[in-house]
């Protein structure tokens, strides 16, 4: 499962199509109705609406990761099949992957070099050694050392930012799914090796349908 996996049942309308989807695990409920009347009743329970069963022509539930577009001008429900296909077909996709794709290898530049000496002076300087006001100088003299030491915009931005300011707790709520930092590949900030990790499951347990899709 990735963090943005749902559970999740988006609707839209402009007044001239009104569309459906689920999230793929199928987390959160879509169940809709048809009635005689041709009104769609769609809602993530049954029995939001009161509808007399005599009224109802079809009753149906959208599966995980389907979707589903009343068009109104038609007077016409599609479903996930003819809805995908026929946008599927509009273009020829494949050719233009082919044609157009670009390989971002050919088009990275060489590795940037580590400034050594650069790296070296600023962590003999004195905390406080130059105006911190001036960006100039925060970019050639601070951004250097945040880069070499593995912090990024976001935790600057969303943990040290709040820190700094209320004196709040270093927490985050995202979704964690890069390596154990004893286990990574990739160089990682000392503190990635002591910091707790919680979870805290609210879904129901995923079926083995369910992980046919994901």
């Amino acid at each position: 499962m990735e963090p943005w996996d749902g559970p999740a049942l988006v609707c839209f309308t402009d007044g001239i199509q009104f569309g459906a989807t689920l999230d793929r695990n199928g987390l959160r409920p879509g169940r809709f109705y048809i009635t005689k009347d041709k009104r769609l009743i769609l809602a993530s329970e049954v029995g939001v609406v009161d509808v007399p069963q005599e009224e109802v022509q079809f009753k149906g539930r959208l599966r995980p990761g389907r979707m589903l577009l009343v068009d109104f001008s038609e007077g016409k429900l599609i479903e996930d099949n003819e809805l995908k296909m026929r946008y599927a077909k509009k273009q020829p996709y494949a050719d233009f992957l082919k044609t157009h794709s670009i390989e971002i290898k050919d088009r990275l530049g060489p590795e940037p070099k580590t400034d050594t000496a650069l790296i070296e002076e600023l962590l003999d300087e004195e905390p406080g050694s130059f105006d911190t006001s001036d960006t100039t100088l925060v970019n050639k003299r601070v951004l250097p050392l945040l880069t070499y030491t593995g912090y990024t915009y976001e935790k600057v931005e969303m943990l040290l930012a709040p820190m700094v300011k209320t004196g709040a707790e270093p927490l985050g709520s995202m979704g964690q799914d890069v390596a154990l930092a004893c286990m990574s590949r990739m160089p990682r900030q000392p503190f990635d090796y002591f910091f707790q990790l919680f979870a805290q499951a609210t879904n129901p347990p995923i079926d083995p349908i369910r992980e046919a899709r994901v």
